[in-house]
């Protein structure tokens, strides 16, 4: 539950800080539950986790995370 809080948290600060930014210098990243995080972000290959979209190495001001259908975890595992 605290790692769930925690993304939506960064998630909140990032698209406030990027509103300040420029449509046009902006890309457009896909997340889906059957994506990976070695995948390029595309619409045919998504990434896996939020943590890893929202990494400032990654994705910059402006840039627009879309979410795939489908049922997301909050990134644990047990076991």
């Amino acid at each position: 539950m605290i790692i769930i809080i925690r993304d939506i948290l960064l998630l909140a600060i990032f698209l406030i800080v990027c509103l300040q930014t420029s449509p046009t210098l902006s890309a457009t990243y896909y997340i889906s539950p059957t994506g990976s995080d070695a995948n390029p972000g595309t619409l045919a290959k998504p990434w896996l986790t939020f943590a890893y979209a929202i990494d400032p190495a990654r994705a910059t001001c402006g840039d627009t995370l879309l979410l795939t259908n489908g049922t997301y975890g909050d990134g644990t595992s047990t076991g």
